[in-house]
């Protein structure tokens, strides 16, 4: 489990935004982006230690809304692509590798298809599909599937279980941890044990949910 702190950088978008992000791993070497499903911190924070053993430098970018990158009402995952071209720029990364998972793993399928010379290779884990093909609600918990279908009609739902997980980790981060894992379906409870989970619920309290259009 990494030890490393945070150090929030910021870049300047061409709209006026901004995005945030924290760099883990190598000073130097080669660049993974990491695009998690709650913020983008959470692995990369995770995957410190063996990043810099290795010499591959992790940005994690806070995603619009989330950590301290500008809420963006207009957002699409085309245009998050967009804006990760610009903090690669920013630091001088022409070509890196993404690492995605879960609700990240749209983002980084538009980020490949929108910049593929920026993108020399996409890693997707249980990343989240398109919500109306067949299946795609099979093994889902029951509170996890209210929270998909409630995030199309109700983002306002969404917000409140949000602004909830965020309150109770603010007081109690191992009791937040443990409320979120209990909608998770078991074959994921292993890997969310204990401080796995706490670094998960940290990242999803700093969410100032911002929608995005699919």
């Amino acid at each position: 489990m990494s030890r490393a702190d945070d150090r929030i950088g910021r870049a300047r978008l061409s709209s006026g935004r901004t995005l945030s992000y924290v760099c883990f791993g190598a000073v130097n070497g080669p660049t993974v982006v990491v695009l998690d499903g709650a913020g983008s911190r959470t692995q990369a924070r995770d995957a410190h230690d063996i990043a810099q053993r290795r010499g591959v430098r992790l940005i994690a970018p806070d995603r619009p809304g989330f950590g301290q990158s500008t809420p963006d009402a207009d957002g699409t995952l085309l245009s998050f692509a967009d804006d990760l071209a610009q903090l690669l720029s920013a630091l001088d990364v022409d070509r890196c590798g993404l690492w995605s998972q879960s609700g990240g793993a749209p983002f980084g399928l538009a980020c490949a298809y929108r910049h593929p010379e920026r993108v020399a290779h996409l890693g997707i884990l249980a990343g989240v599909g398109p919500l109306d093909a067949p299946g795609a609600f099979d093994g889902m918990t029951p509170i996890v599937q209210f929270s998909f279908r409630a995030a199309r009609w109700a983002p306002w739902v969404i917000a409140l279980q949000y602004q909830m997980l965020a309150a109770v980790h603010r007081r109690a981060p191992k009791r937040a941890a443990s409320m979120l894992v209990s909608t998770r379906p078991a074959p994921t409870l292993i890997s969310l044990r204990n401080e796995p989970a706490v670094l998960l619920i940290a990242g999803v309290a700093q969410a100032r949910f911002s929608a995005v259009r699919w």
